[in-house]
């Protein structure tokens, strides 16, 4: 089971004072201690980005020489903030209104729970200087932060909010509404709907289980497995595979990860 962002948080060392920005080094020279990059990397780093322009760090990972985890994890070493993979974190709704999206989706701040009088936010920079100045207009909540990874910062922006306008069971719904009247719809999306709604209730496992009358789906919850939708069966041939699912495992793509029948 994924840790709960509040033990994150306690855990973390830099809750017991401001991070150091002075301390901020280039990220070349943070991957290379890290042992992730070496010096010739980052010497042809530089030279693409005399002529590019771009960031030293959007160039390593252009190139190739480091992942946006890695990248994450040695800011957050250096700033003295958590690193939070962000892979199981469902934001939270009370949290998500006090930025709005087209704020949340420009600056790729992600908020994540209201904790302890606190604001806690996802971050991908945790050295922008401007980041309280940009939500200090939108809610009255003192900051926390922890550092993500860029890429999977970015889509769930756009997941969160979605699903926060438009409730998953009611989407699922819909969903089995189409599927009844044997109309065309994604399955991607149904999949989709599923595992969040696996991670917003912590599930360990979400199992899919086909009948005759009813494809049942069914989460496991503190060790109980509970069912949790009655989706018609697809008219049009299988959507799914009997199996079941860890939601920790989400690909990137956001599909399923089969790991047992």
């Amino acid at each position: 089971m994924p840790r709960p962002i509040s033990e994150l948080l306690k855990d973390a060392e830099a809750w017991k004072g401001e991070p150091d920005r002075r301390a901020q080094r280039p990220i070349g020279e943070l991957l290379k201690d890290a042992g992730i990059i070496t010096e010739e990397m980052i010497t042809y780093a530089l030279t693409i980005q005399r002529v590019s322009r771009e960031r030293l760090g959007d160039v390593l990972l252009r190139l190739r020489f480091t992942t946006d985890t890695e990248v994450a994890r040695v800011l957050a070493r250096q700033s003295g903030l958590p690193y939070a993979s962000l892979n199981t974190f469902v934001p939270a709704p009370d949290a998500l209104a006090q930025i709005p999206f087209t704020v949340a989706q420009k600056t790729g701040l992600l908020p994540i729970e209201v904790l302890d009088g606190h604001l806690v936010v996802a971050t991908h920079d945790p050295f922008n200087s401007e980041i309280e100045s940009r939500i200090s207009r939108f809610t009255s909540y003192p900051l926390k932060l922890v550092v993500a990874p860029a890429s999977r910062l970015f889509r769930l922006v756009q997941r969160a909010y979605y699903i926060a306008e438009h409730p998953i069971d009611e989407e699922v719904g819909r969903l089995a509404e189409t599927i009844l009247a044997g109309r065309e719809f994604s399955a991607e999306r149904m999949f989709d709907l599923l595992i969040s709604s696996a991670i917003d209730l912590h599930a360990s496992d979400l199992h899919i289980s086909p009948t005759p009358a009813a494809t049942l789906v069914s989460y496991r919850v503190d060790g109980v497995l509970q069912l949790r939708y009655a989706l018609p069966p697809n008219r049009m041939g299988a959507w799914y595979l009997p199996a079941r699912y860890a939601p920790g495992w989400i690909l990137p793509t956001r599909r399923a990860r089969r790991t047992g029948v």
